[in-house]
Order: C-alpha cells, then structure tokens, then sequence
C-alpha cells in the first residue's frame, strides 16, 4: 500500500507541475488564455475553490506520505502463533559488526532491504581470486545463517549476493 500511496502521489505531483508549467508558458503569448484565466478568477469562484480544495488534499496526502516514510523500518517474523517485530537497524548492527569481525582489513560496504517476507543482503568485496571467493560465499553463507536464524530468530528467506571487485592489472 504504501508504494502504491508514494507513487500516487509522485504521479501527481508530477501533473501538477507539468500542467502548471503549461499554463505559465502559454499565459504570456495568448490573450485568450490571459482572458480566459482573468474571467475564471472573477466569475467562477466555485471552480476556483474546487482547485484549491483539490491543492489542499494533494499537499494533505503529500504530508501523511512524509509521515508514513518517516518511521521505523521493520518486518514480522511469525513464530507459530506468536508474531515478533524486528527492526531493520538490528539487523544491520549485526550484519556490520560481523562484517567488521569476519573481515577486520577490508571495508564491506552493504546493503539490506526487506520485501515481501524475504531479506536481501548486498556486498561487495574486494578483488579475490576464484578459490578465495568460493570459500568466502561459503563462509559468509553459513555465518549469515548463524546470525539470521541462530541469533535473530529469522526464519523467511534470505536472498545474499556478494559481488567482488575486478582485479586491475
């Protein structure tokens, strides 16, 4: 719902300014135009309240999106009939510190989101070579796992991808 609501209301503020920018263009060159906007303003008060009652719910909707997107990222993991929020900050301290233990000379950059009940965990490491990097998916697999399931308690699936770095010669 809320990306349906986001792009809502992108869609709309992109109308806005495309029709808005569309009248200012052709206001100065078409004395219709001109007259037509000046006749509208003095006789048809009503349509002008309609597009401020209109101004007014779109800048309302761009506000609750703003207030809607502002808080807590987080997902559910159900436990039987038990349901436990878990915040995307947690995992991300987790999957850091690991990062930062597992590979102390290395700087991991990383990303994680979280989309239809499945996690996505991105990294990128630096250039190894083939036997290296075979050995390091496996470990980061299983320790990922560990983290995941062992220490979180999250039980949905886990999509990893680890891109490593051409090496430059």
């Amino acid at each position: 719902m809320r990306h349906f609501l986001s792009c809502s209301c992108s869609l709309l503020l992109a109308l806005f300014f495309v029709l808005l920018g569309l009248f200012a263009m052709l206001l100065p060159w078409f004395e219709k135009v001109r007259m037509l906007a000046i006749r509208m303003i003095q006789n048809e008060s009503g349509v002008l309240a309609l597009f401020g009652f209109a101004f007014f719910l779109m800048g309302v909707a761009f506000i609750g999106h703003a207030v809607a997107n502002a808080g807590k990222k987080s997902f559910v993991i159900k436990l039987k009939e038990q349901k436990v929020t878990v915040n995307e900050s947690l995992v991300r301290n987790y999957l850091r510190e690991y990062w930062q233990e597992a590979y102390p000379h290395h700087e991991i950059p990383f990303r994680i989101l979280f989309k239809r009940h499945r996690l996505f965990v991105q990294a990128d490491f630096p250039s190894l070579s083939d036997e290296e990097q075979r050995t390091t998916l496996q470990k980061v697999e299983r320790d990922l796992e560990e983290i995941l399931h062992g220490v979180i308690g999250y039980r949905g699936d886990v999509d990893v991808s680890i891109q490593f770095a051409h090496e430059v010669s």
